[in-house]
């Protein structure tokens, strides 16, 4: 589901997803496929508050892998930037 007031022109995904990694989810789906899953599987709430933790877990990873990589092309740009200066004497 996109946002709906945004397009996804040239890369088919909206802002959203370019900044956090993820597709916005309405917290009304989430309920629902968290309660169809339970009821399907036959998870307990303890199990299946271990499964949301989990899901945590993956996002908090995820975050931490963009926000490395976010820092690596930040250093790049740093270094190609000071190459490409000319010190100005006057």
């Amino acid at each position: 589901m996109s946002l709906p007031n945004y397009s996804s022109h040239s890369y088919k995904v909206t802002p959203y997803l370019l900044v956090y990694g993820v597709e916005v989810v309405l917290f009304l789906e989430r309920e629902i496929s968290s309660l169809r899953i339970a009821v399907q599987e036959g998870l307990t709430t303890e199990d299946n508050v271990k499964l949301h933790l989990q899901m945590l877990e993956a996002l908090d990873e995820k975050q931490l892998g963009a926000q490395q990589a976010m820092e690596c092309y930040q250093q790049a740009m740093e270094s190609y930037i000071f190459k490409c200066q000319v010190i100005q004497r006057f």
